[in-house]
């Protein structure tokens, strides 16, 4: 299974000026080139964070990342294991008090599922996709922790992209 963490948002906008479709870039500047790179900087060159990977091979829950306030434009993704819709591996999302807002107390919800955390909407797909999915494009307004819940002996690969220090 492979989770990827990028701070990515849409490379190019287009609006409409007298019925005539003008691409913007993310600067918002009309007939701009400049794109989002893998960290969310706009026109920025993927130096200011760094690609970490790993591997679980313990089940129960195991810690990923944690967002911090005022990160943005989150897209999260597991997906399967060799192609399989159900791995026996499903994300996991609590809060700094450590209470669970997402797949608690080895309960995981298999239908798509809104979150509405403080003002900040986080979208879930559920289990029952061949990738598993949490996004969220407004900034967080507290700390996230996200985890990978295994209920067998499969292994688990996060890879996900967080700021460098």
């Amino acid at each position: 299974s492979i989770i990827t963490h990028f701070f990515v948002t849409v490379n190019h906008i287009q609006t409409s000026i007298k019925g005539k479709c003008i691409k913007a870039g993310c600067d918002g500047k009309l007939d701009s080139d400049k794109k989002f790179d893998k960290c969310g900087v706009c026109g920025g060159d993927n130096q200011s964070c760094k690609k970490i990977s790993g591997m679980f091979t313990n089940s129960g829950y195991n810690f990923v990342v944690t967002l911090p306030t005022g990160a943005s434009n989150i897209d999260i993704r597991q997906r399967g294991y060799r192609g399989m819709v159900s791995d026996e591996n499903y994300l996991a999302v609590k809060n700094r008090h450590g209470k669970y807002l997402l797949n608690g107390n080895y309960v995981v919800s298999a239908v798509e599922r809104d979150l509405l955390l403080k003002g900040t909407l986080l979208r879930y797909s559920g289990t029952s996709t061949y990738v598993e999915i949490l996004q969220a494009t407004r900034p967080l307004q507290e700390p996230l922790t996200v985890e990978v819940i295994s209920f067998g002996m499969n292994y688990f690969c996060p890879k996900y992209f967080p700021p460098n220090k």
